[in-house]
């Protein structure tokens, strides 16, 4: 069954095809936890064809013999074709999958496949007294067997689906990811980078102290007064914050804070150079927000990466801190060793 949007209806588009066999890749439907790709070559009978994919989840990229013509994430697409005969088609996504079906739509005379209007939202619920998981939230079988329960996913779910949750009178848990919380696959924005970038540029001339400290932190401390060292935290909390949430780990942000606690008194007590704590963070933070918004997936990694670069350069600075750590450690292993 093809659900199709009551504007697509209202506008006399019909189902030609379904075409969610055929292709080179998952079978459909399917929810792959990292990358996929679909492929399939078509023959367009006429012009002004509609490529209709239900059930998209996670951010999705088509091509038409090579050229894009969609990238973004939604559970309906809704592309034109280019002219007509025989065209190859590709279906990429970074995760996620196709949970519904693929159809080409056109206004034809020709009706070729069942279709139905797209049912209306599913009421909303906080806590789900039934969670199912990527391959159960496929099948009809576990809501069939119930009815009026709080079910929860690891995505939205497709049409069909949310047709069988509400005749049987069961609601969607909030927890579950849908068309209104999308955007939170984005978490930094186009306009939370630039505010980022702004806000460094206007502390940059106004303090040439965070200047200095942006480029030269990594290696050598730069004295600053304690007006330039709260406004870098201040904005070095909020770029972390950002990265954080791009990783929908919050856990990894109180973290951090902790370890600047510990460098702080620790760098203060050693070295007395207490400015490199946060100066040694400015140009990271910048390199994060960079791949936050380029590409989130790699956050986290990035985030490993110039921690452990920091790290390298503390351990190259004051090498007695180096080995006081590894004789601590070294002794926890000996002593929780059976």
């Amino acid at each position: 069954m093809a659900f199709l949007p009551e504007s697509a209806i209202s506008q006399g588009y019909r189902v030609i095809a379904e075409v969610s066999r055929g292709w080179v890749g998952p079978t459909l439907p399917f929810y792959e936890p990292g990358s996929w790709r679909l492929s399939q070559s078509l023959k367009l009978q006429t012009d002004s064809v509609i490529l209709y994919i239900e059930g998209a989840v996670g951010k999705v990229s088509v091509y038409q013999d090579k050229r894009l013509l969609w990238r973004g994430e939604h559970p309906t697409l809704w592309i034109p074709l280019i002219g007509r005969g025989t065209i190859r088609l590709q279906i990429k996504g970074e995760t996620g999958g196709i949970t519904g079906g693929i159809y080409l739509l056109a206004r034809s005379d020709t009706q070729a496949w069942p279709r139905e209007p797209y049912p209306p939202p599913v009421p909303l619920c906080k806590t789900p007294s039934l969670r199912l998981n990527s391959q159960e939230a496929l099948s009809l079988s576990p809501l069939n067997r119930t009815s009026g329960l709080c079910v929860g996913y690891d995505f939205y779910p497709p049409a069909r689906i949310q047709k069988a949750l509400l005749n049987r009178q069961h609601s969607l848990s909030q927890l579950s990811s849908s068309p209104a919380d999308s955007a939170s696959n984005q978490p930094l924005s186009q306009s939370a980078f630039v505010l980022m970038a702004v806000g460094l540029a206007l502390l940059s001339a106004a303090l040439p102290s965070i200047y200095e400290g942006f480029w030269k932190g990594m290696y050598a401390s730069v004295p600053s007064g304690p007006i330039e060292a709260l406004l870098s935290l201040l904005w070095i909390s909020i770029g972390i914050l950002m990265a954080a949430m791009c990783m929908r780990a919050t856990g990894v942000f109180w973290l951090f804070l902790g370890f600047m606690v510990i460098e702080s008194l620790t760098l203060r007590y050693f070295l007395r150079r207490l400015e490199w704590v946060w100066q040694s963070w400015l140009l990271p933070t910048g390199l994060i927000l960079i791949v936050s918004f380029l590409a989130p997936k790699y956050v986290f990694w990035s985030l490993v990466a110039l921690w452990a670069l920091r790290a390298l350069r503390l351990i190259l600075y004051f090498p007695r801190l180096t080995y006081l750590c590894t004789g601590e450690a070294f002794l926890a292993i000996l002593l929780i060793s059976p």
